[in-house]
């Protein structure tokens, strides 16, 4: 397994190069979906994944990501949806 860097995971996951820093340093906490994207793109588990089973962040990838208050998308479903028409 590589080594990450700040420019490495910021590269791979799409964020900045200063929240990476944080990130890794332990400085930021890891929301749920960056953590599942960042172990799914390197390997590394970081945040609430550390403990966890492949079981268990396979299950962790079926929760509905929120967007915003109101609404919710699925990774099945990239589609926004609010919730009284969910």
């Amino acid at each position: 397994m590589v080594e990450l860097s700040p420019t490495l995971l910021a590269r791979l996951c799409e964020i900045s190069v200063p929240y990476a820093s944080q990130v890794l340093s332990g400085a930021r906490e890891l929301p749920r979906e960056l953590a599942v994207r960042i172990y799914r793109e390197t390997g590394h588990k970081l945040g609430p994944l550390v403990d966890a089973t492949e079981r268990e962040i396979k299950a962790l990838e079926r929760i509905p990501l929120r967007v915003r208050l109101g609404t919710e998308k699925t990774p099945a479903n990239d589609t926004p949806q609010t919730e009284a028409a969910a």
